[in-house]
């Protein structure tokens, strides 16, 4: 599928926010965090085709404030 199903960087991003954003509402609607706590950060592009560094870069990071 990898083979013949080519994505853009920048359609990898869009999909990357909407996840952050879901995740964001989710945390909010149940009550687990306050909107004061809670950011969308930026994320560090990666860059070659190296599959530890895209694997590691498909994760979310959450820091608490």
């Amino acid at each position: 599928m990898l083979k013949y199903a080519q994505v853009a960087d920048e359609e990898l991003g869009e999909l990357a926010n909407r996840r952050a954003q879901a995740v964001r509402d989710y945390l909010l609607e149940v009550g687990k965090a306050g909107v004061d706590r809670l950011f969308i950060a930026a994320s560090k592009a990666v860059a070659g085709d190296e599959k530890e560094k895209k694997a590691k870069a498909s994760r979310v990071d959450f820091a608490l404030r």
